[in-house]
């Protein structure tokens, strides 16, 4: 069930979808945004976005397990999701830490009820996405439970621009650059043409969400470095192997894991697969 606790002034814009439980490939349970006809959508098309009653009606019909936000730059909107971090004993202080920086912020229980979700008005700056325990979502699809957290509902919620910017370069990956031999490489966009397209088409904002590191409505990481290697083969079919997985290695999506040899390779074949069926 729905809490009663969503704030009325987000209930009343129309950028809900419901979400059903389905079997990811790794045989656990996602949660997939549909749309009107019951099937899997594209959260991020904003021609099936439904107003908050509707999903609600949806849930209430027994047609579809919660509801979920879709979030985009323009709503300006931060979401900092905290992966099990509500123990017996109360909060970890990891998540501590981080409610206390964003007094005022709603917070809510995520659906499974051991984590939550901190939602932070103000647009987050580009750069690092991902923390162990902690994925910072500007595009993409978040589940909704209007269950909000002891003290996270308050009446008026702050714009916290300025303390989420300082508190992402306070916590910024420490940069290792400078202990390897030879000049250290600025980071920039991948070279070619072929970027700014991607950028630009139609999914633009899909891609580069996930080429940033985020989720961007895939219900798991390992699901959004598929869906950015299916995008970077369109636009790069002729890319070897190694010359794929440095691509994949240099966008915001590496990670320890994805530098494992094995799960990076699994990761292109599985997309060069879907690119011929």
């Amino acid at each position: 069930m729905i809490g009663p606790d969503w704030p009325a002034d987000w209930a009343a814009r129309q950028r809900y979808l419901p979400w059903q439980a389905r079997p990811r490939r790794n045989g656990r349970l996602g949660k997939c945004p549909v749309g009107a006809d019951g099937r899997p959508c594209d959260p991020l098309e904003a021609r099936g976005w439904r107003a908050w009653t509707d999903a609600l009606a949806c849930v209430a019909r027994g047609e579809a397990e919660g509801v979920g936000l879709v979030v985009t730059p323009a709503l300006r909107l931060t979401v900092l999701d905290l992966d099990d971090c509500v123990t017996p004993d109360g909060l970890t202080p990891e998540a501590q830490a981080v409610m206390d920086e964003f007094a005022g912020a709603y917070l809510e229980s995520s659906p499974s009820g051991r984590g939550l979700h901190v939602l932070v008005r103000g647009a987050c700056p580009d750069g690092w996405r991902r923390r162990p325990g902690l994925d910072v979502i500007t595009t993409g699809f978040v589940t909704v439970t209007g269950r909000a957290w002891p003290g996270g509902a308050p009446v008026t919620r702050p714009d916290q621009q300025g303390r989420l910017a300082a508190w992402h370069a306070r916590h910024a990956p420490v940069s290792t650059a400078h202990l390897a031999s030879g000049p250290a490489q600025p980071a920039r966009a991948p070279a070619g043409d072929w970027f700014r397209r991607a950028c630009q088409a139609r999914n633009g904002a899909r891609f580069q969400a996930l080429w940033a590191g985020e989720l961007a409505g895939s219900p798991s990481a390992s699901e959004a470095d598929l869906r950015l290697t299916l995008m970077l083969l369109y636009w790069q079919p002729q890319l070897s192997d190694a010359e794929l997985g440095a691509l994949l290695l240099s966008s915001g999506r590496a990670r320890e894991k994805l530098t494992d040899p094995h799960y990076l390779r699994r990761t292109i074949a599985a997309a060069r697969r879907y690119r011929v069926a």
